[in-house]
C-alpha cells in the first residue's frame, strides 16, 4: 500500500514533455508533435508512507 500526496498545477505540461522526450523517445525526438500544444496539467505525486505485507516490511511484535 502506498500513501501519497499529489499536487496538480495547471499549465507547463508541453514544456515538461519536451524535457522528457529525449530520455524516453530518443535524442532527436520532439514532443508533443504539434505547434502550440494546449497547456495541460502537471501532476506530481510524492509517496509519504509505504506499508502492507511484503518482504521489505518487517513486522514488529506490536503490529501482529
Amino acid at each position: 500500500m502506498v500513501h501519497r500526496r499529489a499536487r496538480a498545477t495547471e499549465g507547463g505540461a508541453p514544456e515538461l514533455l519536451e524535457r522528457m522526450a529525449p530520455v524516453y523517445l530518443g535524442r532527436d525526438v520532439g514532443f508533443p508533435p504539434m505547434d502550440e500544444p494546449p497547456p495541460g496539467v502537471v501532476i506530481r505525486v510524492t509517496p509519504t508512507k509505504l506499508g502492507g505485507i511484503v518482504p521489505w516490511v518487517q513486522r514488529t511484535p506490536q503490529s501482529r
